[in-house]
């Protein structure tokens, strides 16, 4: 008997178009002319956070950052929701409920290879506001770490071969103990990039594939950084 039904669950400002069908023990009659409507906005939550973005973050893991939103609603923000989907928005898992102050959230324990897609959602005294643009980022597949037989007796980081490149390159650099290492890619601003090297590393030469697919032709840093020593060089990627 009901002639009403609500779609709830609608992001801000999305249009659906809707048409009815009566029903009885024969069938379905012909359908109904079509009718559209577009959700309103909730002025008392929180609009959807801007400038929200996914770079892989080395083989294992995916770095998300964002920015506040244009309006907060009734009341000051409380803090983020980050949801996560392996099937582009299919079905939406809860990732990560972070603090206010923060903008930035590692995704990590990935593997390589992996893509996860992402929405962040700004939350008030009401409860969460509207979500974000879905952003995607797909795990590096990139890194392959040749151990020599023999031990050198220094640390040392050599510069890439070859230089310039488009798009891959070999970082080899010497450990004469082992113990933790990472080895990462910059920007000339201090931003990190890729992280290709974050684990313990056995003593010996070991050779590092770096792939700069995605990235723009510039020049960037790269650091080995051990628990006692540290080594910077340049390298530029022109395409």
């Amino acid at each position: 008997t009901a002639t009403t039904y609500t779609h709830t669950g609608l992001t801000e400002g999305t249009t659906r178009h809707y048409r009815v069908r009566a029903i009885n023990s024969e069938g379905a009659s012909a359908p109904s002319n079509v009718a559209a409507a577009t959700a309103g906005v909730d002025v008392n939550r929180p609009s959807a956070p801007t400038k929200f973005e996914a770079v892989a973050d080395g083989e294992d893991a995916i770095f998300l950052s964002w920015s506040t939103p244009l309006r907060t609603g009734v009341s000051s923000i409380i803090g983020y929701r980050i949801d996560v989907s392996e099937n582009n928005g299919t079905r939406w898992d809860k990732l990560a409920d972070v603090n206010v102050t923060d903008s930035t959230y590692r995704h990590a324990g990935l593997s390589p290879g992996s893509t996860r897609y992402y929405r962040i959602l700004a939350r008030n005294s009401l409860g969460l506001g509207a979500p974000s643009t879905v952003v995607s980022a797909t795990t590096e597949v990139m890194t392959s770490i040749e151990l020599s037989e023999e031990i050198p007796a220094d640390f040392s980081l050599e510069q890439n071969y070859p230089n310039p490149f488009n798009p891959s390159t070999a970082i080899e650099f010497s450990l004469s103990r082992t113990g933790p290492v990472t080895l990462t890619v910059y920007d000339l601003l201090g931003q990190k990039v890729r992280v290709l090297v974050d684990g313990v590393q056995s003593a010996g030469r070991h050779n590092v594939l770096f792939n700069g697919t995605g990235l723009a032709s510039d020049t960037y840093i790269y650091v080995l950084q051990t628990q006692e020593q540290r080594a910077v060089k340049l390298m530029t990627l022109l395409k």
